[in-house]
């Protein structure tokens, strides 16, 4: 276990992710909110997140941590 790749976050950590979409100049949204909920374990150090707007699961290596709105804590209650 590496503590650099495998505890990069915190469970409960709220975040944007970043889309896996190509580069445009579409009005599209490039980031999207999520919950970290654990590391995969593999080298590149990917997390597996909740996102919620779609309540689904995505995995991803790239993110931004950012306060907790109270949106997000009334999707989670």
């Amino acid at each position: 276990m590496d503590l650099k790749i495998d505890a990069r976050i915190a469970f409960g950590t709220y975040v944007q992710v970043k889309t896996t979409q190509d580069a445009s100049n579409s009005m599209a949204p490039r980031t999207e909110a999520a919950i970290a909920l654990c590391s995969t374990g593999n080298l590149q150090g990917s997390v597996i997140f909740f996102t919620l707007r779609s309540r689904s699961i995505i995995v991803r290596d790239q993110w931004t941590v950012l306060p907790m709105p109270e949106e997000a804590v009334g999707v989670m209650n």
